[in-house]
This record gives C-alpha cells, structure tokens and sequence, in this order.
C-alpha cells in the first residue's frame, strides 16, 4: 500500500511537470529546449523527458515510470522578477547549472524573466529603455555569477524613461515623453530658447559679437584690432543701451587688419595680410625700392615689356626693326626684388645704325607701370614719380616717362540672365540655364559666389531672376526670389534681412540687397531681380577668377579658363565655369550667339537696334560719365536686349543695361548722374506707401525689428523707393514705429505682448523687446562618449579616459571620472558617435568635494559618502542634501544651491546658479555668458584646441594626454558638395539597421 501510494504521487507529480502551462508564455521563446537536469525524485535527463518512473522502486507497477520525453513545445515554468520585488511560481528558486543561488537584481522600471536552463532576460516597461538604447538584457549565469551579455556591465543597469521627440539643449528625460528643461530653455522637449536679452548692439566690420542677458562681447577676426589696440572690447545693457565698458569709447569702431611683419614705407595693411605699397615700392612688406627691379639701371638699350609683382618683375626684351642682339637672349628675365638681380646672365644689349634713334617703346606691368611716350626733351610726369631726362646719343636709347597703376578696386556685373562686366572693363553676353562661378578667391580659396538663372528665365523674361549661392568661411548662403519676395537662406534655414554673422553682413536698401564679405572686403549687391554689382577691393588685385574675370587692370586675360588656357571663344570660357555638383552635371553648351547683327540694311532688326542703342546710351543726361566709362561697351548688349525685346516699348527692355552704366559710372566718382530716371525713361514704381528717392535716406531705411542697420552712414547712395519720414518698413508696407510688431522664435507678436524669458520677462515696445535684467543660472552637462556642453552653451567632445575637474570653484570641486565604452550610449541618447581616433570614453563616476566632505555618484546610483557606502535616501550632511527624484536621476544639492543630476550611467547635468556667475573653471567654462574664454586652463591661459584645453584638468598626471590628432575634412576643400554628402551619407545613420 505505501509502494502504491508512493508511486500515485510520484506520478501525479510528473503529470504536472508535464502539463504546465508558463505564466508568461513568451518568457522562454529565446531559449532552446530544456537541457538543465533537475532532481525530482526520478531522473529527468538531458533528453528523456521523464524516464524509469522510481527506478527499481516498485517493478511493474508502472512499467518504466512515464515513459517519453518533454516535447520541444514544452516550456518549463519562468521566475518572474520585478522592480518591485519577484515572486516565482515555485515556492524557491532552484539552483541553476551555473552556480547561481538566487535570481539576479531586476533592473528599476524592468522586469526578469528566467528559465531553469540559468538564462535570464531582462526587459524594460514600454517607454523605457536600457542605455545602450535597447529594450532587452540577457543575463547568464558564470561560475555563480549573474554576467550581462555583450555588454561592459557587470549587472543589470536601470531602464532610463524614453522621450519622443528626444530633450534637446540638454534637457533631462526623467519619466516618459516628460523632459525637465534648464533656466534658458523651455517646451515639450526644451526646444524653445528663453533669450535672456533679444535685442543686440551694432556689430562693427571683421568682428566677432557673442553677447549674454546684459553683456556682449566684441572680438576682431583674426588678422585684426581696434584702432586703439585692443583685439576685444565689451558692452553692458544699461538702461535698455548698450554702452562699451571702455570709457573711452562712446561706440564700438570697427576692427582694422593688421599685417605680421608690419608693412613698411607707408604701406597700408589690407585683409589676408596684404600690404598695400606706395607706388615706389614692392615687396610683401612693401620694403624694396621698385627701382631695384629697374631695367633701365641694367644699362639695357633695347625695347622691354614688363609685368610682375609685389614680389618680382618679368621682362620680354627686344630689338628695334633694324637691329639685333649682341648675343643669344632668353624668351624672358626676372628680377626678384629681394636680390635685385635679372636672370639668366648675362643680359645681352642691341647692336644699332650709327644715330639710330627710337621714338616709342610699350611696357605693361599688371601691379604698376605703362610706358607711353618718349621724346628728346625733358618730360615732367604727371603722376609725381620721377623726373626723367630724354636725350640723343650715338648708338643708344632715349629713357621713358612711367605711369605708375596701383592695385584699385574693380566692379563687376552681371544683368539681364546674359550679359557680363568684368572688373576690367570687358562686356560680353551668352545664355546658359547651368549654374557659373560668378566670382571666386583663386588665390587663398576664402569664398565663391555662383549665379544660376532662375526656371522663369527660360519662358517668361518678365519674371526672371538670378538665384545667388556664396560659398564663405566654410558655410553656405543663398539668395533667390519667390512669390513672397526675396528670401535669404542660411544652410537650409531661411534667415531674416538684415542679418549679421562674423565676417559676413547682409541688408536691404531699397529694392537692393547688400551682401559684404567683411573679411575679404567684397560687396555684392543684387536687385532681387537679374541685375548683380560685384564690387572688389584692391585686397583682391589679381586674385579673383571666373565670369568676372581677374581683377589686374588688363582685360586681355578676362576670358582665362578655369584651368588657365587664355581663350577668345566666350562658349568655352564660359563652360569652363560651370559649378557642377557631385549629383547635377549641366551638359548644356553656353549659347553666345543672338540674331541682332547689323547688316546696314535700315529696315533690318539689327540696324534699328544699333541706332536705338547709340541714341539712347548718347542721351545728354549720360554725358558727365563718357570720360570715365565709353557707353561703346554696352553697346552689343544693348543690341541683344533690343532685338529680343517683346514689349511695345523697346526702352523697357534697356533699363537694365542704363542702370548698369549709371552704377558704374557711379563706382568710378561720378555722382552727377543720380536722378536719371523721369517718367518716360525707366520710371520705378513704388508701392505700400513707399516714394521714390534718388538717394537713401540717412542711416538707410529704418525697419520694424532692426535694432541695428548693418549699412553704415556714407557707404552708399541707392535710388530706390523709401518710406516717408515718420514711418517704418514692414513687410513691404510703410506703418509708424510705434505699430511695428516684435519677432521671436519665427513669430510676430503684437505690440505690448509680453512673453516668458528665463527667469525675465519681456514686453515689446515699439518693435523691440524690453526686457527685464535679472541674471539667470545656467546648466553644463556630460553626455554619453561624451558629449560636454558648458555653463555659456559651448559644444565639444572629448575622448580622455582618466579623471577631469568638471567644475573647479575656490569653495567647491566637482570631478568626472572617464573609462573607455562603446558608441552605443550616444546612439542611444540622439547623439553622433565623436569623430575622434581611439575607443569613446563615458562617465564612470561623479564626485563632489565641499566643506570637507566627499560624495562619489557611482554606476547603478551606488553612493559613497567620505568612503562609505550609503544604501538608503534621502540622506543628509553637511547641509549637503542628497535625493532620489525620479527612477533614474539622483540630484546632490548643495547649500550654495548648485544641484548635481546623475543617472547612475553616463549623464551628469550641472545646474550653477547666478551667483557663480564668473566664478568656475573646468570642463564646463567659465560662466560668463561669453564662449570664447570657455577653454580657459589653470594657468589662465586660453586654447583654441579642445585636446589641449582638456587635457590640462586632468586630476592624475599620470594618465596619458589624449593626442590632437584632428585631421582636416574633405568637405571643408570641396564645400559646393558638402551638403550633398551630408544628404546621403545621413541614409547610414537612419538605416544602420540594414547592417545588424
């Protein structure tokens, strides 16, 4: 009987085993079939599910016990694990075939799964994630240890809170789609700026402006400084003014260049460390005599044609018909001005009749002389070089008067979609719907400015535009015109005008949109139409290249190539600047033919074009400007409009080629000419309450929001229709300053609106914000593999791995500790993997030392206190108050109110409030609302380099210093494709999972 009863509860047993269903019937899909023996009181093996009953226990009673085996379908029962404690469908945990006692610790806002098999998964609540961004860990279990699979954990971390969209400017996800947002920044996912003061004072030309609630910076470009001598001056909002902090200065003057050697002999110092030399000078610095380079001092006799430099001069030698060389001559000689001496040796003479003399010799120098005249009497030359004596001798030659050209500035147009100007004066025309270089820096690469003519071009003249690209300091701008008006774009953000960006200035006056390159000292200007004015300064003398040609006063070299090949076919000049980009190749041959030639028949196209265009271009209105620029060259093209002009009055269709003449004529002093326009003869037509004026008025056309016009008093006279005195610019129409709305994050908001701004508040008045002036606190924060953001909202990454002050104060530190990881932490967090050679480094640990007290913030919120390890919060010491305040983040708040937010992981968030302001070093700046000290080392110095700044707040000596190895950027030597390679290669990142 106890046999019998011993076997039915052995079998009954077994029957259970056999037909348990799981609690979670999707807990054990990652595993494979059962193959863990466990002991119940049978032998359950490896394969035999249930196998020999109780063997040789009871012998035939149940004839090899339950004989079969588990199916794979099987699953045996889960222990299931949660934050909140586990309790496991069996009574006790049983042992694993790894050693392991008991389950492993479920992770906070996670639960665990396990098998019998001492596998375990651990997967995070929805809308939770582990910090590598995955749902789901696999835990195994070694040797008696839980170890975390493919991971660099040694147990299970907390699921952090997912936020979509992600918190952007360092924004903390501390509970699901909830984003906790600093001081400065508000919204959903923080995305809003709460600018602490909105309006910014002029910023003066080749400078740099950053400015905070109630100071701003001023620093000159590289290559710069202040007239006084300073290379940084700053200002303060007093009384809703900006006033400099330097009582000598009343405003802030714009920043001269400054040349390193300085130039010498009265050179001028350009931009780009260019010397301008007196016209008796050369060299770099402008410290050699030009008449070092002097042929005539060669004792030379025969006739000589000249071209050079600042740095040498080059001669083609010659003999008089009649005569020949005393020996072999070179096709060429140069003298470099540093030696003065003509190579190659010897310089042969010419060999003449007897009382030979000549009465004329032609010399070209493309930086300073023509040789004009030559006679046998004494010549004064106009220009004050030189007096020269000209006299008759035997077998020899008369010397030559000199006019000196000097580098001068040049402008360059383009109009209608298919006429040209270059800087040198030569007029040309073709039609061509691929995009040209317009004008570009051949020399130092600085900037390029290519014209494409808008769709409209090709069907409806009317409406036809040029779309402007400036490739300038590494970024892209663009203007092109829509139905809405002309439209400004940065990248591919649309920009207001006016704007100001260093080195780069942009402004309306009148129809005419400004552009000045400040660094390179060139202007455009466009009439949001087709008509574009290039104006260069002598900065670029033989520099510049494309359509506009080289600026060097000869025009013969205007159709250069791209390449350099001198060419006479405007077709291949032309196709030679074509900007093709990586993913658009125009094929197109430019056209430069048009059907308007004069045949001298008087009924023939042609002819009525040429005798519209003479009469017209010789109007008597024109006549002050013919002595500086022929009308003769605009001629063709005024051919060309005429003959394919389709309004009834054919003037209309010329006023592009008039005002072309009239700005030239302007350019080159001629201001008689303003007021050329009357009702019958390209009259403008004003709207919105607008007047026409033939000048601007003064400071330019004020504007509803522009709290500084970035054209300056006596830049510019442009015709144009203004806005009556008394009234503002706004979107088009004339209105009272005191109706002018206020602009903030791509809004307008009504006058006497007042709107949230940090811990200010803002009202606006009249078009402008005003503010209140109450300093704000500020956050810094170390991110991922990491990513650090300081106090003054400077980006950078850093790769060390050893431990580095984050905040260094006289009171208080707080240090990081980094140890080399994955890139899956950033990825995790929406943010790039750094750049950087060698493996990412995150935060391992956090310290904060103050009053004597130590607080380590360790992996998994482990906390240390004065070396002792804390299990419990809050806690308290040293009015030092330490908290949990979410699932993932705890905050240590100090007594002097700077709160320390850490996630257990790799995120530390440092909130410094206003009273620090100034008053920190480290990793996260400086705080003083000014980025350009941020990098400052504990020497006071401050690095351009982020390695080098980094390095020097290491705690260890020790550890190694990361190398500044930073290569430079293919896309920074090919910018017209940086923007196509970031299109594309972006697919890598959005489909990175087509390589898992």
């Amino acid at each position: 009987m106890r046999q019998f009863f011993t076997l039915f509860i052995l079998v009954n047993c077994v029957i259970g085993v056999l037909n348990y269903v799981p609690v979670d019937t999707e807990a054990e899909e990652f595993l494979p079939p059962p193959r863990v023996s466990y002991n119940l009181g049978g032998n359950v093996g490896v394969k035999g599910g249930v196998k020999g009953g109780v063997k040789g226990g009871v012998k035939g009673g149940v004839k090899g016990g339950v004989k079969g085996r588990v199916q794979a379908g099987a699953k045996p029962p889960p222990i299931r694990l949660t934050n909140l404690g586990y309790t496991p469908p069996y009574s006790t945990f049983i042992t694993s075939s790894g050693g392991c006692q008991n389950p492993p610790t479920p992770p906070g806002n996670g639960t665990v799964d396990c098998s019998r098999l001492g596998i375990c998964r651990a997967t995070c609540f929805p809308n939770y994630e582990f910090p590598n961004g995955n749902s789901q860990l696999f835990v195994n279990c070694m040797n008696g240890r839980w170890e975390v699979q493919s991971s660099e954990w040694n147990r299970l971390p907390n699921c952090g809170p997912v936020c979509s969209p992600p918190c952007q400017n360092d924004g903390i996800c501390f509970a699901p789609n909830q984003c906790f947002c600093s001081d400065k920044f508000s919204g959903p996912q923080c995305q809003y700026e709460n600018k602490p003061c909105l309006n910014y004072p002029p910023g003066p030309k080749n400078a740099r402006r950053t400015c905070g609630p109630n100071t701003c910076t001023i620093a000159c470009l590289d290559g710069h400084i202040f007239p006084h001598g300073n290379g940084i001056e700053r200002m303060e909002c007093k009384d809703g003014n900006w006033v400099p902090t330097n009582p000598q200065l009343v405003t802030i003057p714009d920043c001269k260049p400054t040349c390193n050697p300085p130039c010498e002999n009265g050179g001028i110092c350009l931009s780009l460390n260019v010397c301008h030399c007196p016209e008796k000078f050369r060299g770099l610095q402008c410290q050699y005599s030009v008449d070092v380079c002097n042929l005539r001092n060669t004792g030379f006799n025969g006739n000589y044609n000249c071209s050079g430099d600042l740095v040498s001069s080059t001669c083609v030698i010659s003999c008089p018909q009649g005569s020949k060389f005393n020996s072999p001559s070179s096709p060429s000689y140069t003298c470099q001005y540093s030696t003065g001496l003509f190579e190659p040796l010897p310089l042969p003479q010419c060999v003449f009749a007897e009382r030979y003399v000549s009465l004329k010799r032609n010399f070209n120098h493309s930086l300073a002389y023509t040789f004009d005249k030559v006679s046998d009497f004494e010549e004064t030359v106009d220009k004050g070089v030189e007096n020269i004596f000209n006299k008759v001798v035997n077998g020899a030659f008369g010397y030559h008067t000199i006019d000196v050209k000097l580098p001068q500035p040049g402008s360059c147009f383009t109009w209608k979609g298919s006429h040209y100007k270059t800087f040198d004066g030569r007029v040309y025309s073709f039609n061509s719907i691929c995009s040209h270089t317009l004008v570009r820096d051949n020399v130092d690469n600085t900037f390029d400015i290519v014209v494409t003519n808008s769709p409209e071009c090709e069907n409806n003249p009317e409406t036809c535009s040029r779309i402007i690209t400036i490739f300038y300091q590494g970024k892209e701008f663009k203007l092109k015109r829509t139905e809405g008006g002309v439209i400004f774009l940065n990248g591919k953000k649309k920009a207001p005008i006016p704007s100001q960006f260093p080195g780069f200035r942009i402004t309306m006056l009148a129809h005419y949109v400004y552009v000045f390159l400040d660094y390179v000292q060139l202007t455009l200007k466009w009439d949001g139409q087709t008509v574009i004015q290039v104006e260069a300064t002598e900065s670029l003398w033989s520099k510049t290249a494309g359509l506009c040609g080289r600026l060097d006063g000869i025009p013969e070299n205007d159709l250069d190539t791209k390449t350099g090949i001198k060419t006479t076919a405007i077709s291949t000049f032309a196709s030679s600047w074509q900007a093709n980009s990586i993913d658009h190749i125009c094929e197109m041959t430019p056209n430069d033919q048009h059907t308007c030639d004069d045949t001298n028949v008087k009924t023939s196209q042609g002819y009525q074009a040429k005798k519209f265009c003479e009469n017209i271009l010789n109007d008597k209105r024109f006549a002050n400007c013919e002595s500086k620029v022929s009308a003769a060259i605009l001629l063709e093209a005024c051919k060309w409009d005429y003959c394919s002009c389709e309004s009834i009055n054919p003037i209309d269709c010329v006023c592009d080629t008039l005002n072309v003449y009239v700005r030239e004529c302007s350019h080159k002093g001629v201001t008689s000419l303003i007021g050329w326009r009357d009702p019958n003869i390209c009259p403008l037509k004003c709207t919105g309450g607008k007047i026409y004026m033939t000048c601007a008025p003064t400071g330019g056309q004020e504007t509803c929001g522009a709290s500084v016009n970035v054209v300056k008093e006596g830049e510019d006279c442009e015709e144009g229709c203004y806005c009556p005195l008394g009234t503002v610019l706004h979107e088009g129409n004339c209105i009272t300053r005191e109706q002018c709305p206020c602009r903030l994050r791509g809004r307008d908001f009504s006058p006497e609106s007042v709107v949230p701004k940090d811990c200010n508040s803002c009202k606006c008045i009249a078009g402008q914000w005003t503010c209140t002036q109450i300093s704000c606190g500020s956050r810094c924060s170390a991110l991922g593999d990491p990513h650090y953001t300081t106090f003054d909202g400077k980006h950078f990454d850093f790769m060390g791995q050893c431990s580095y002050y984050l905040v260094k104060t006289n009171t208080f530190t707080i240090e990081g500790e980094n140890v080399a990881c994955t890139g899956a932490i950033s990825l995790a967090l929406n943010l790039p993997i750094s750049l950087s050679s060698g493996l990412p480094s995150c935060t391992k640990t956090v310290t904060i030392v103050m009053d004597g007290q130590r607080i380590k913030l360790k992996q998994h919120q482990e906390i240390a206190i004065n070396g002792k390890e804390i299990t419990r919060l809050p806690q308290k010491i040293a009015n030092i108050h330490i908290r949990q305040v979410s699932s993932i983040f705890i905050v240590v708040e100090l007594p002097n109110g700077v709160s320390v937010w850490w996630d257990g992981t790799s995120r530390v968030y440092i909130d410094m409030p206003a009273t620090h302001k100034g008053l920190t070093k480290g990793l996260c700046g400086t705080f003083n609302e000014n980025q350009k000290d941020d990098f400052l080392t504990p020497e006071n110095d401050v690095e351009k380099s982020v390695i080098a700044f980094a390095n020097k707040w290491k705690l260890d000596e020790k550890c190694n210093d990361v190398p500044d190895n930073i290569k430079s950027h293919p896309c920074d030597t090919n910018v017209i494709n940086r923007a196509i390679a970031e299109k594309y290669c972006k697919r890598l990142k959005a489909e990175r999972d087509i390589f898992q």
